[in-house]
């Protein structure tokens, strides 16, 4: 089957007005406010915490803006609109090594040279990172717990239920999620394939639902497909562009 999670449009909109005053350098009382709105409307988004640091660059708080730029790069290791920031937030501070390493690698990007080995590079450097944050390493595997999780049994003495997901999150490929409970296991999947930042165009994707056992077989059941598909747009949320892009950043490999 197939499906599509609806794009954000109040956060694109407020996205595609922020970015051009930031390149103005128009960080006016409108803008933060426009920036707090933008942040309600996709609160998963990392380019909140980067255009407050370049809010807070121009405000001459070079400190403050390390502390939303290093956030920014945590949730979106692999962006080099946040190298670009990073690297300026340490000139400011003086700090011209941590400024030319990720100078080095937005020039590296810049060149088209061995994007693998720089991946492997930032992977290392970042190591520990989680899905969540762009991190796409090829598998994760985590069990949630929640009102709102279907299938399993209920604990005891709690009305929390059960479910495992299993992440293939491998840039030029589709994301794809394993979502697996102890009577079914959905598997979900984007048209489109993940970027080198981590994040997909994930509005349309194919499902499917199966029954576990000795012999699964695939199954229809709207009931326990609004589920999970309910599930795995809130563990994608994160990673969707939303038609939101960084000058620096087009969609997939450079």
């Amino acid at each position: 089957m197939e499906g599509q999670f609806p794009i954000n449009e109040e956060a694109r909109r407020l996205f595609q007005s922020l970015l051009p005053r930031a390149e103005a350098g128009k960080f006016d009382e409108v803008f933060l406010l426009d920036l707090v709105r933008y942040h309600k409307a996709f609160p998963e988004s990392e380019r909140y915490e980067a255009l407050y640091a370049r809010y807070a660059l121009a405000q001459d708080a070079p400190l403050v803006a390390l502390e939303y730029g290093e956030k920014a790069y945590r949730r979106r290791p692999f962006s080099p609109a946040i190298w670009r920031l990073m690297a300026d937030i340490y000139r400011a501070l003086g700090r011209n090594v941590e400024a030319e390493r990720f100078a080095e690698w937005l020039v590296r990007w810049e060149r088209k040279a061995d994007v693998a080995a720089l991946r492997r590079e930032i992977e290392a450097d970042t190591a520990g990172g989680s899905i969540a944050s762009g991190d796409a390493s090829p598998k994760k595997t985590a069990l949630d717990a929640g009102k709102d999780a279907v299938g399993g049994e209920d604990a005891p003495g709690t009305k929390e239920r059960r479910y495992e997901i299993e992440v293939s999150a491998i840039p030029d490929e589709p994301l794809r999620l394993w979502i697996r409970t102890k009577s079914h296991e959905f598997l979900w999947e984007t048209k489109k394939h993940v970027a080198f930042d981590g994040r997909v165009d994930r509005s349309r994707f194919s499902y499917q639902l199966y029954t576990r056992g000795k012999a699964p077989r695939a199954v229809r059941d709207a009931v326990l497909e609004h589920r999970f598909l309910s599930i795995a747009e809130r563990h994608t949320r994160a990673m969707a562009e939303n038609g939101e892009f960084w000058p620096e950043e087009k969609r997939g490999e450079p």
